[in-house]
């Protein structure tokens, strides 16, 4: 069931809320109408209970297979959960019922169990690259086909945050209901974000004691109907283009090529992020505020930049739980570069099986690493200038100290330099001139070029992502570079490379808007067709580079009568596309 059909947002999503809300107003010491009553113990894991058995019934829609692989990482895990739990006894119980003579320490039990988690996403993800490779060793032609299980990165890495975080006892007490919850919880497990146990103990506590608030609802209604608008009207319509473009690269002008490109660049922005302001959505729907998984990372002015804005908490993860333990910058600078590397692989693998992806995360390593290097060599130049600056001052103040006739010098320059500077400012105030103004146009001068670097700097890193996002499309190395050749006009004997093929325009047709082109003059142009091609485009990037993300519009503004209104419209539109929708690009990581 994704949350882009008919069932999740008329059958599934009321149950949910009405429920929760229900389940509220029977345990919480004020209900919805606040009405005192006492509040029982066990009123969260009620709530969580009712969540994981909703959770598995969403799981479930996705197919008996899916939730069986589910199980079986939360039986591994749980088992190592209560193994590595220093307050409870049921190690000795379990490690007694597998041998009595058996003896493991902590770090081995840790090891294991992450083992575990790395071995089934290796099977199941996995296993169809790496028999690739075998047949490319050996000749042969070993072939296998095993079913990509639903969301299996996202909550295998929660598993293994949760491991790691019990073994460093900073999680706490982990019982059967609080894990499951914290695993299965429906609105984050298809598309993150990656948060740790603790954080999602407390979103829960907190959200326990909100209280219903029409604004606040609104708001959150907002930012879902934001989120499904920006996966079904502008992903799936951009998905049209983006298929066509990769499946007739033969036939592609070199704009083609670009518009192909930039194109894949939005679809994966709006598709993921969509999913993540759903999610998020639903959370603050009964009052639980998930942290936000993207900051418009299409403004980022660089690399380094961009992984603060994307996917945060996959990075974050990645930082936590690789990169610290790998000795983070605590060693040197080449081995800091080579944890960058190593993190970036793992990110692009994490993504998915195949050459196009590790390729993908050695570009973003290889310019980050460079990114981080230029930063540093700035910032210790920067250092040895100040110091410098600083040694001269301590000098020239010794040599005022303990020289009279040189501090008599000084204080002599500085008159002349007092009466020379009145001078210089008489004559400008003569010209009508003042210092202020002159002032005031070299900052405005300096404005100007920061802001033009700026811009530069975010065009030439969309750029690189851009290129970058074509090997993670891309079915093969050889396709990707297919496609850019031809971005670039290599091997193009076509008549015009500005060419752009009316089948790539046809992509764009969005039936309602298309509709309202007829009775206008712009219906019967021949260049008519292109129009929704190019609006479609610029609102894209109006979104990804000008706009305000939903995150912040639902932050920054109250649904009032003229935005319901609007949302209102968004989403009887998006509800109209559920019939043309394509599939959500992360669902398979």
């Amino acid at each position: 069931m994704l949350f882009n059909s008919y069932a999740f947002v008329f059958i599934f999503l009321p149950v949910f809320v009405a429920g929760y809300y229900g389940i509220t107003y029977l345990f919480n010491e004020k209900n919805l109408f606040n009405i005192t009553r006492k509040k029982p113990a066990c009123a969260q894991s009620v709530v969580e209970l009712y969540c994981v058995i909703l959770s598995f019934v969403f799981f479930a829609f996705f197919g008996v297979k899916v939730l069986g692989v589910l199980l079986i990482s939360l039986i591994w895990n749980y088992i190592f959960i209560r193994l590595l739990d220093p307050e409870t006894d049921d190690k000795t119980k379990i490690l007694v019922a597998i041998d009595k003579n058996i003896h493991v320490n902590n770090k081995a039990l840790l090891i294991t169990g992450i083992c575990g988690n790395i071995a089934l996403l290796i099977f199941f993800k996995y296993a169809g690259f790496l028999a690739d490779i075998l047949n490319l060793f050996t000749g042969k032609e070993l072939t296998v086909s095993i079913l990509l299980p639903i969301a299996i990165s996202f909550y295998t890495f929660s598993q293994i945050s949760l491991l790691v975080d019990v073994y460093r006892e900073e999680a706490g007490r982990v019982s059967a209901i609080d894990y499951l919850f914290y695993i299965t919880f429906f609105p984050k497990i298809l598309q993150g974000p990656i948060v740790r146990y603790n954080d999602m103990k407390s979103y829960l506590e907190k959200a326990l004691l909100h209280r219903w608030n029409a604004q606040k609802f609104m708001q959150a209604m907002m930012l879902f109907v934001l989120g499904l608008s920006k996966k079904v009207i502008i992903a799936d319509t951009l998905a049209v283009a983006v298929d066509y473009g990769y499946n007739s690269l033969a036939v592609l002008t070199p704009v083609d090529a670009v518009i192909t490109a930039v194109c894949y660049s939005f679809q994966i922005y709006f598709d993921f992020s969509g999913y993540c302001d759903m999610g998020r959505g639903i959370c603050q729907m009964v009052g639980m505020d998930l942290p936000v998984n993207f900051e418009s990372p299409y403004k980022a002015r660089n690399i380094d930049d961009f992984w603060k804005r994307w996917h945060m908490s996959l990075t974050t993860f990645f930082t936590r739980y690789v990169y610290i333990p790998l000795g983070g910058n605590r060693k040197g600078a080449l081995r800091t570069y080579l944890n960058f590397m190593i993190i970036f692989t793992l990110s692009g693998l994490w993504h998915g099986a195949g050459l196009t992806f590790i390729v993908w995360g050695a570009m973003h390593g290889i310019l980050y690493v460079i990114t981080r290097a230029v930063k540093n060599r700035n910032k210790s130049k920067t250092n040895t200038r100040v110091n410098a600056d600083l040694d001269t001052k301590a000098i020239v103040n010794s040599n005022i100290y303990t020289n009279t006739s040189v501090n008599t010098n000084i204080n002599a320059n500085m008159n002349t330099s007092a009466n020379t500077k009145t001078v210089i400012e008489t004559g400008r105030n003569a010209n009508g001139e003042t210092g202020a103004a002159t002032r005031s146009e070299t900052l405005a001068h300096k404005s100007l070029i920061y802001r033009l670097c700026h811009i530069a700097a975010v065009i030439l890193t969309f750029i690189f992502v851009t290129v970058a996002w074509v090997f993670f499309r891309a079915q093969s190395i050889q396709e990707a570079l297919n496609l850019i050749s031809k971005m670039i006009g290599i091997g193009y004997n076509g008549a015009s490379p500005l060419h752009i093929s009316p089948d790539l325009i046809k992509c764009f047709q969005i039936d309602e808007l298309w509709y309202i082109f007829k009775i206008t003059p712009i219906g019967a142009l021949s260049w008519g067709p292109a129009v929704c091609m190019w609006i479609i485009i610029l609102i894209s990037a109006y979104l990804a580079f000008v706009s305000s993300n939903a995150a912040q519009l639902t932050d920054k503004h109250k649904v009032n009568l003229k935005g319901a209104v609007l949302l209102a419209i968004l989403f009887v539109w998006s509800v109209i596309k559920f019939a043309n929708v394509s599939t959500y690009i992360y669902l398979g990581f």
